[in-house]
């Protein structure tokens, strides 16, 4: 049980990390919901392969994008 639990955690998304430039005008390393909640601007992904924060950092950064 506890190597299955092993292989699940290798293949499960893990959440982005971006580093982004506050509204002080401070260079930060945080996700998406942060990100998003400070207004803070996009400046490139650091680490992670979760989809559905792809599509969240999407629609903040282009929000007329059309995600199907």
């Amino acid at each position: 049980m506890k190597e299955l639990e092993k292989k699940v955690n290798r293949i499960r998304p893990q959440r982005l990390v971006v580093l982004a430039l506050t509204q002080e005008g401070v260079e930060k390393e945080m996700g998406i919901d942060e990100l998003i909640e400070t207004n803070s601007e996009f400046i490139r992904v650091l680490q992670g392969n979760d989809l559905s924060d792809v599509d969240a950092l999407l629609r903040y950064e282009v929000p007329d994008c059309v995600i199907e």
